[in-house]
């Protein structure tokens, strides 16, 4: 039946447009998800960093007193 062809075609087509949407939407989130970690990773290098350069001037301190 030609009716029944166009249902199935109309319904093939809006599978579609979801199935993409749903990809578009995954991809966001699994990209959001990498900044966060990215940033994370910055973060640790920052806190890192930063206590080095606390026990570098507790040594220069010891050796002044």
């Amino acid at each position: 039946d030609h009716r029944n062809a166009r249902r199935y075609e109309k319904a093939e087509k809006v599978h579609s447009v979801l199935n993409e949407a749903k990809d578009r939407h995954a991809e966001k989130h699994h990209d959001r998800h990498r900044e966060g970690h990215d940033d994370m990773a910055g973060k640790g290098e920052a806190v890192r960093d930063h206590a080095q350069q606390i026990t570098k001037q507790d040594e220069h301190k010891q050796r002044e007193h």
